[in-house]
C-alpha cells in the first residue's frame, strides 16, 4: 500500500475519532457543569477542535504529491504533541490516556517505517518521563497538576 493511501486512511480515521471525541466532550460538558472544571473542559474542546481542523488541513494538502512525506512526519509529530497536551489536561501521571503514546508509536511505524517508530518510541518515553518527573517534583503545579497525586503513588512506583 502506498504512502498516499496510508495517509488518507490514517487522516480519515483521525477525523472520525477527533469528531467523536469532540462531540462526546461537548456533550459531557453540557451535561454536568458542576463536576467538571471549566478550564479543563474548554482546553479539551480546543484541543479536539484543533486536532479536527489539523486533520482537515492535512487532508487538503494531501492532494499535492510533494507534501506526502512531510505530512507523514507532521502526523507523527502531531500525535506526540496531542497525547502530551491531553495528558497535561487530564491529570498528568493519573491520566487514563497514557496508552495513546503506544498508538503514536504504531502509527509512526505504519506510516514511516521501523527506524522512525524507534525514534518516536524514544521521544514518547522521554516526554512521558519528563511529565512524571516534573509532576513528582512539583514543577507542574502552575498548570494545575498536583504534586501530591504523583507522591501518593510513591517513588518506587514511579521510578
Amino acid at each position: 500500500m502506498g504512502l498516499e493511501r496510508k495517509l488518507r486512511l490514517f487522516i480519515y480515521a483521525r477525523i472520525v475519532v477527533s469528531f467523536l471525541f469532540l462531540a462526546s466532550t461537548i456533550l459531557l460538558n453540557y451535561q454536568d457543569l458542576a463536576a467538571a472544571g471549566d478550564h479543563l473542559q474548554s482546553g479539551l474542546v480546543r484541543l479536539m477542535s484543533f486536532s479536527f481542523l489539523f486533520s482537515l488541513g492535512c487532508l487538503f494538502f494531501l492532494r499535492f504529491q510533494r507534501f506526502h512525506a512531510f505530512i507523514a512526519y507532521l502526523q507523527t509529530i502531531w500525535d506526540l504533541l496531542f497525547v502530551t497536551v491531553l495528558l497535561l489536561f487530564t491529570n498528568g501521571i493519573l491520566s487514563p490516556y497514557s496508552f495513546l503514546y503506544l498508538l503514536s508509536i504504531m502509527s509512526a511505524g505504519l506510516l514511516l517505517g521501523g527506524r522512525e517508530a524507534l525514534y518516536t518510541a524514544s521521544l514518547c518515553s522521554i516526554v512521558y518521563g519528563s511529565i512524571v518527573d516534573l509532576q513528582y517534583f512539583g514543577l507542574l503545579t502552575t498548570i494545575g497538576l498536583s504534586r501530591s497525586d504523583a507522591q501518593q503513588l510513591g517513588a518506587s512506583h514511579i521510578f
